[in-house]
């Protein structure tokens, strides 16, 4: 039970908190590239540092509430119908 719907759940959870985390500071990258881009690489930066410290805190704050609290199937249909486990070995989840 512990590997079958805990397992599955955690894998779940950390492919949707890893996506999340890799779009959000991509996200972030472009705005910072597009305005370098736009100032002649002259160094200047676009935020304060505790904007940055904000964009990550703010933003970091759901997808650890994702991770903590989805759950995407009950833990009896885990254990009962095992094709949806076919997901994580095809790797469908975590994958951008």
């Amino acid at each position: 039970r512990l590997m079958l719907v805990h397992g599955r759940w955690n894998y779940r959870r950390m492919a949707k908190v890893i996506v999340y985390f890799f779009h959000k500071n991509i996200v972030i990258t472009a705005v910072i590239f597009f305005f370098t881009t736009n100032c002649a690489y002259s160094g200047q930066s676009l935020f304060e540092d505790y904007l940055y410290a904000g964009y990550n805190f703010f933003l970091g704050v759901p997808p650890f509430c994702l991770g903590f609290f989805d759950k995407d199937i009950s833990e009896k249909a885990a254990m009962t119908y095992f094709p949806c486990y076919a997901v994580g070995r095809e790797k469908k989840d975590l994958n951008v």
